[in-house]
């Protein structure tokens, strides 16, 4: 049996900007106290090669017997602008809520738990309680603590977790205006209108409290949290989600949040500390905004239009290069030549090239990868700040051709080339 739900109630009314004729004039809105501001609908586009990608991560993971949670969050706009019960819905909702439905039906083709939180999103917004801040995108206290409870409970009544319970865990409530952290939405609009003096909205500040650990634990070597949550902005402990989450499930959750992450940053942070042989958690909820899943995307980076950086965290769930999967050591030449035509060709499926130490974490650099068929692969890297350090730089080769890689090349930058790193070609485990 789970803990009663931990929806908070909604303490104060939202507080927006006044709009100015320069604001109305190019779209901005107000419903219901909060600004609405002009966009175009969510591209749900869709590369069949990223869709693929994406899924072998989902399977990827649930393969290393972690259950998989998405927590697919839709576009406030979406559910701000909703048709109310006994209205007619617009073409334009329809046009967003179908894809999103058949996102959520695609992870969970791949056997991951993925609640439709658009719906929870919509039941609070009927309820009287902002499931997103009034000033900005992201979930309020509120939002995060009903999608913590939706999420908790879809875990809870699929199996009887043994840690379930292990960590009692009370919300402590604060609702208070924070001057210092205006909303998105309201900075874009003072930007046309000024500064108009309003007070922000009273924002919950939601902290876990759990009992003191015993001297025993002190003394000892404490156990991995069973419950991983990686995400962008809307896992920061400031959301209150991760929190909410722990409450709801009585246990201890570790929270991985790189603010501006988008889709594979907060992952691959994740996968560079975490130990997936020795202290793997049982379940992991990857939080992921539509407007970053479905964002035009670069490496290394990644999204539903783009997939070139999901590439690098299937050889990071293998476990990387080591000596048992290791079939070649590339030397940079002076040419930056790694694999020339004069060498013995490498297999593609199934393979992944490996960068470590040197300059390969630093430098802005391209990868041309030539295959025996023919085709020639082009792939731009460039430093993430957001992640520290990660150690290696990882990227699968080709998977859909049974074709050789018959030459690699780099292209430096002026912050420079590889230097002083190991380059190697690995092959994934269960090839």
């Amino acid at each position: 049996m789970h803990n009663p739900t931990v929806l908070l109630a909604l303490v104060s009314a939202a507080s927006a900007q006044p709009l100015c004729d320069a604001a109305i004039d190019i779209g901005w809105r107000e419903v219901e106290g909060a600004l609405v501001e002009p966009r175009a609908p969510v591209d749900y586009h869709v590369d069949l090669e990223a869709l693929q990608l994406l899924g072998r991560v989902v399977d990827a993971l649930q393969a290393r017997e972690i259950r998989v949670v998405i927590a697919l969050v839709p576009e406030r706009t979406h559910t701000v602008l909703a048709s109310s019960p006994g209205e007619i819905t617009s073409p334009r909702w329809l046009a967003e809520e179908r894809p999103y439905q058949a996102a959520l039906a695609y992870f969970r083709d791949h056997g991951a738990l993925a609640p439709d939180l658009g719906l929870v999103a919509r039941q609070a917004q009927s309820a009287g309680v902002d499931f997103f801040r009034p000033d900005d995108g992201h979930w309020s206290g509120d939002g995060g603590a009903a999608a913590a409870e939706v999420l908790a409970a879809a875990l809870l009544d699929e199996r009887p977790w043994t840690w379930a319970g292990s960590t009692p865990t009370d919300l402590v409530v604060r609702t208070r205006p924070d001057p210092d952290r205006s909303g998105w939405h309201r900075k874009e609009l003072e930007k046309l209108c000024g500064d108009a003096g309003v007070d922000p909205p009273a924002l919950k500040t939601i902290r876990a409290r759990t009992p003191p650990l015993g001297s025993e634990s002190l003394l000892g070597e404490l156990p991995p949290a069973p419950v991983v949550v990686v995400g962008s902005s809307f896992a920061r402990p400031g959301s209150g989600f991760p929190q909410a989450l722990a409450a709801a499930l009585d246990a201890d959750v570790l929270t991985v949040a790189i603010v501006s992450g988008r889709v594979v940053t907060p992952l691959r942070a994740w996968l560079a500390s975490a130990d997936l042989e020795h202290a793997k958690p049982e379940v992991l909820v990857w939080i992921l905004p539509t407007h970053h899943l479905f964002a035009p995307a670069a490496p290394p980076q990644a999204s539903l239009h783009r997939g070139t950086g999901f590439r690098l965290l299937l050889p990071m769930l293998d476990g990387g290069c080591a000596d048992d999967n290791t079939v070649r050591q590339l030397a940079a030449r002076g040419n930056a030549s790694l694999l020339s035509t004069a060498d013995p060709p490498l297999p593609s499926r199934g393979h992944y090239l490996q960068f470590d130490g040197g300059n390969a974490l630093y430098a802005r650099f391209g990868l041309e990868v030539d295959y025996a068929d023919g085709t020639r692969e082009v792939v731009e890297f460039s430093p993430d700040e957001r992640l520290g350090a990660v150690g290696s730089l990882a990227f699968e080769l080709r998977q859909d051709t049974a074709a050789e890689v018959v030459a690699i090349r780099t292209t430096a930058t002026p912050r420079g080339g590889l230097e002083g790193s190991t380059i190697r070609a690995c092959r994934y485990r269960d090839h």
